[in-house]
């Protein structure tokens, strides 16, 4: 099961260091931080457009 709050915090650290301007001085390092915030990005796209199709089902 996802933890929404902790694919949230992840996010947001992965954020952060995605706005370092040291991290192109490893472009190695680089590559990985955005390559997996875009993945909990994703993650995080997909948990709520879920909810919200949940939400939307109608209730019998």
């Amino acid at each position: 099961m996802f933890d929404l709050a902790s694919l949230e915090k992840r996010l947001s650290d992965l954020e952060r260091k995605s706005q370092d301007p040291a991290l192109w001085d490893d472009p190695e390092r680089a590559e990985k931080i955005l390559r997996e915030r875009a993945h909990v990005e994703a993650q995080v796209q997909n948990y709520r457009e879920l909810e919200t199709a949940v939400a939307d089902l109608p209730v019998y």
